[in-house]
C-alpha cells in the first residue's frame, strides 16, 4: 500500500511545477497567479480529503500544503512575477520568506522550548503556603532529554504537591513497553517527593489498561474511572475521571479547607463545582495559536481565552489553572506548537490566615 504522506506530497509538488510553467507562458498576467492560487487551494483540499485517515491526519497533510508546497509556490510566484510587477512580487517573496521563519518555529524550536509559567493566588484556608507544580500532557513517544529537563525544573521547584493532568505516552505499537520504561525510570532519578504528595488523573492517551505503568513503583496516587477525593493535612485533592472532566454529571461535593479538583479535560469547570482551584489540560493550548485572536482549535468547550492557557476567576470563587501542556499531539497529527510554547505551571497559594 502506497504511503499517503508520500502520495499526497508528491501531488503537491506535481502541481507546483505545473503551475511554474502555467505561469511562466502568463507572466504578465494577474489574473493567472489569482487563478493559480484559487485553484491550489481547491486542489489540496480534494486530495487531504481522500487520502486523510482520520481528522488529525487531515490537519498533518494540511500542513505540508501550506508549510512546504504553499512556500514552494509563492517563491515560484515571486520569482515568475519579478520582472512584471513590483508590488506583487515583494508580496510573493514576504510571505514565503514568512512561512519559513513561522515554520522553523514551528516545527523545531518551539515544541522543544519549555517554559514555566508561576501563578499565585491567596486562601485564608490554608495555615501555610503551599507551592503546586501541574505537570499536564506530557505526551510523549520518544522519552528523553526533554522530559529529564523538565523534572529537573519541578525539582528544583520543590512543590509540596504535584498534580499530573493526564496523557502521558502517546505510543501504542511495540516500542510501547520501552518508552513506559524510560520515562518511569526518569521520574525515578528525579526522586520527586512532595510532602502532600503526588496526583494522577487519566486522560484521553490513557485509555488502556496499562496507563499508569509509568509511575510504577513512585509514591504517585493514580485514579481509574471513578471519583476520588482524598485529604491530607489542610488540602483536600479531588481527581475526576476522564468522562466527568469532560463536562459529566459526577462533580465533587464542597468540602472544608483548601479544595482542588484536577481533571483532565477543562470542560467541567464551566459547571462551576465548588472549589478553591480547578486543574486541567487537554487543549495544549490549541498548539497553534494566531496572535491576538488565540488558538485555532480548542477541543473543548470552555472559552478560547482559557483554551490557550489561563490562571483565572471563574466567577464562584474558584480558580482555573489551564495548563498548554508538556507534550503535543503525536501519531497521524502535526507535531507543531506555534506562538504555543510548551509548559510547566508552578502555582504558589499564599496564607491569609
Amino acid at each position: 500500500m502506497i504511503d499517503p504522506d508520500w502520495l499526497y506530497n508528491v501531488a503537491m509538488f506535481a502541481y507546483c511545477v505545473g503551475s511554474f510553467f502555467f505561469l511562466r507562458k502568463f507572466a504578465h498576467h494577474i489574473w493567472s497567479y489569482l487563478l493559480v492560487g484559487v485553484l491550489y487551494i481547491g486542489y489540496s483540499i480534494i486530495f487531504d480529503i481522500k487520502l486523510c485517515i482520520t481528522m488529525w491526519h487531515f490537519l498533518s497533510l494540511a500542513g505540508y500544503a501550506i508549510f512546504l508546497h504553499g512556500t514552494i509556490l509563492l517563491a515560484i510566484c515571486a520569482y515568475v512575477s519579478w520582472n512584471h510587477f513590483k508590488i506583487l512580487r515583494a508580496f510573493f517573496a514576504l510571505a514565503s520568506v514568512t512561512l519559513i521563519v513561522v515554520s522553523i518555529d514551528a516545527f523545531l524550536i518551539e515544541p522543544h522550548w519549555l517554559s514555566v509559567r508561576y501563578e499565585t493566588m491567596t486562601s485564608n484556608k490554608l495555615k501555610k503556603p503551599l507551592r503546586i507544580a501541574v505537570l499536564a500532557d506530557i505526551q510523549t513517544d520518544n522519552v528523553g532529554d526533554f522530559e529529564k529537563d523538565m523534572l529537573a525544573k519541578v525539582k528544583a521547584y520543590n512543590p509540596d504537591l504535584i498534580l499530573f493532568a493526564g496523557d502521558y505516552l502517546q505510543i501504542y505499537d511495540e516500542n510501547r513497553p520501552h518508552q513506559v520504561e524510560l520515562l518511569n525510570k526518569l521520574f525515578k532519578e528525579a526522586d520527586l517527593q512532595p510532602s502532600l504528595g503526588m496526583f494522577a488523573a487519566r486522560g484521553d492517551c490513557d485509555r488502556i489498561p496499562d496507563w499508569n505503568s509509568c509511575f510504577a513503583g513512585l509514591p504517585v496516587q493514580c485514579f481509574e474511572d471513578e471519583l476520588t477525593t482524598v485529604k491530607t493535612d489542610d488540602v483536600t485533592v479531588s481527581v475526576l475521571d476522564l468522562d466527568n472532566s469532560r463536562g459529566g454529571n459526577r462533580l465533587p461535593p464542597p468540602v472544608d479547607g483548601f479544595h482542588i479538583i484536577l481533571g483532565h479535560a477543562p470542560d467541567y469547570s464551566l459547571k462551576q463545582p465548588k472549589a478553591d482551584l480547578l486543574v486541567a489540560g487537554h487543549t495544549h493550548g490549541g498548539q497553534f495559536q494566531i496572535p491576538f485572536f488565540g488558538p485555532i482549535m480548542t477541543i473543548t468547550t470552555v472559552p478560547r481565552k482559557w483554551a490557550g492557557g489561563c490562571m483565572t476567576d471563574i466567577g464562584n470563587g474558584s480558580m482555573l489553572c489551564l495548563s498548554r501542556g508538556i507534550g503535543m499531539e503525536r501519531q497521524l497529527a502535526p507535531r507543531i506548537r506555534f506562538w504555543c510554547r510548551p509548559e510547566v505551571v508552578f502555582i504558589d497559594v499564599v496564607s491569609t490566615h
